[in-house]
């Protein structure tokens, strides 16, 4: 596994996301106010401004992003990882695309439990 390599840290107050689709902005919600965040409905369709609570800063770590995406890591304090994307499109007179990645069971519920089978002897 590599090391992460910090380039740099800087404090982050809030980020506007888009696109968020109807289906998963209650448990977005639920996850970001878990982490002390304030969620904010923008008043378009899918978009939302995230305020994050004091202490938290955006690191930027080598290799990790390209030419059109650019990926940090936002750090919360208390403790918390969100990964944050901003996607470049290749046509300039579009706007940069500004989303986060969250865990699966927050998008999706926890995952199934297993129990064993019982076979007959």
């Amino acid at each position: 596994m590599m090391k992460e390599v910090l380039i740099k840290s800087s404090p982050i107050y809030d980020v506007v996301i888009s696109h968020v689709s109807e289906y998963y902005a209650l448990s977005i919600q639920r996850y970001l106010e878990g982490l002390g965040c304030r969620v904010t409905y923008q008043g378009q369709r899918g978009k939302y401004q995230i305020q994050f609570p004091a202490g938290t800063t955006e690191n930027t770590y080598a290799g990790q992003s390209t030419q059109w995406t650019h990926r940090t890591v936002v750090i919360l304090f208390p403790p918390g990882r969100i990964t944050r994307f901003i996607l470049t499109p290749l046509n300039p007179l579009y706007p940069a695309y500004n989303t986060l990645a969250f865990p699966n069971d927050v998008l999706f519920g926890p995952e199934p439990q297993q129990t064993p089978s019982l076979r007959p002897g």
